[in-house]
């Protein structure tokens, strides 16, 4: 504002000028920051999907323990068991950490498939 300011009505003026250009920028900030947001949203779903790998679900319901023994022991002890001590460690760490978050993500779904082989057997 090249308009020099000679009243207290002017300095309000120019105080409300610049409050309104302080909320355009943040405004253009804000859809900036949305922009880039979208555009690094599949590299967030890589690293996401990568997590799952090294860290366990959190879920610890009956199912999920149970399908992680299931899985330790299949894998332990029939797909690896005349392999190296370094496949024998780290195979059985990701499969349970895989295993534990698909069953986790689709636990009613499996639920209920359990239950209706059991419900059907019964109705033969």
């Amino acid at each position: 504002m090249n308009k020099t300011i000679r009243t207290y009505e002017d300095l309000l003026e120019y105080k409300s000028n610049l409050q309104k250009q302080l909320y355009i920028q943040k405004q253009l900030i804000y859809e900036d920051v949305d922009e880039i947001k979208e555009e690094l949203k599949p590299v967030s779903d890589i690293v996401k999907n990568l997590g799952k790998f090294f860290a366990p679900s959190e879920d610890q319901s009956w199912i999920v323990r149970g399908t992680n023994t299931i899985v330790d022991l299949v894998v332990r002890n029939v797909f690896l068991k005349k392999s190296g001590w370094l496949a024998r460690a780290i195979v059985p760490f990701l499969a349970h950490n895989i295993s534990s978050h698909l069953v986790s993500d689709n636990k009613n779904g499996l639920l209920q498939k359990v239950f209706s082989w059991f419900s059907g057997s019964r109705k033969k």
